[in-house]
């Protein structure tokens, strides 16, 4: 019984520093890791969340300045014209660069 509680007397000092600082480090990244997990479900369903907020299924079509031998409503028409279109716009900026 007296070894032990001289080997105790001897080693216990430090000891029980480095359990508690292993207990630490582990519970900061168990910390770590179960904040990774909640962001990573949130982030999940997000970019669903994204899509039907932004109506991504609208899309701007730009044409940079008149095209040479092609009238101005060309585009715009070739467009509208598109299978998937369901509806279209035209937008004319004159002079081009003003707008």
């Amino acid at each position: 019984m007296r070894g032990a509680l001289y080997l105790r007397r001897g080693t216990g000092r430090g000891t029980w520093r480095t359990v508690l600082a292993l207990a630490a480090i582990g519970g900061l990244l168990g910390a770590v890791a179960l904040t990774a997990l909640a962001g990573a479900r949130r982030t999940a369903g997000a970019y669903d969340r994204y899509l039907r907020a932004s109506l991504a299924s609208d899309a701007l079509v730009n044409v940079p300045g008149l095209l040479p031998g092609v009238p101005a409503l060309e585009p715009s028409e070739r467009i509208s014209r598109l299978p998937a279109v369901e509806s279209a716009a035209t937008y004319i900026c004159w002079p081009p660069g003003t707008c």
